[in-house]
């Protein structure tokens, strides 16, 4: 198997270092692929792991500010629970979604689960 091939295989999440003749790694236009040069030199190589660490480590931290995408089940069950507190307590959409928001960072939980609070019964009615 040649390395594009192989490449074509791999998941995103992993990072490719080729070690070929100058040739070979002259040839890879592929941004995915890190090339070391041979006959190898070592600061090159350490060079290239260490751009590659750094490089994974930056998409895991944007990957981890990202905001976690809901389904629809998730989704209902805070609209309802802001729905009752808007009914209770008179508040606005943004004011119930702001108290939610405040209940799950003084509790440690996430929304869903201080949504679920408002709604205990709810998990028994659907299972997702």
């Amino acid at each position: 198997m040649i390395y594009s091939q192989l490449r074509e295989d791999l998941s995103e999440q992993f990072d490719m270092l080729l070690l070929a003749s100058r040739r070979f790694t002259s040839e890879v236009d592929d941004k995915r692929i890190r090339c070391v040069a041979m006959p190898l030199k070592v600061h090159e190589l350490l060079a290239s792991v260490d751009a590659a660490v750094e490089e994974s480590e930056l998409r895991k931290k944007k990957a981890r500010q990202q905001p976690k995408q809901r389904n629809v089940f998730d989704k209902q069950q805070i609209m309802l629970a802001k729905d009752l507190l808007m009914k209770q307590k008179g508040m606005t959409e943004e004011e119930a979604h702001r108290y939610l928001q405040k209940s799950s960072m003084a509790n440690g939980v996430n929304m869903i689960e201080t949504a679920r609070w408002y709604f205990p019964y709810w998990g028994k009615m659907y299972k997702p």
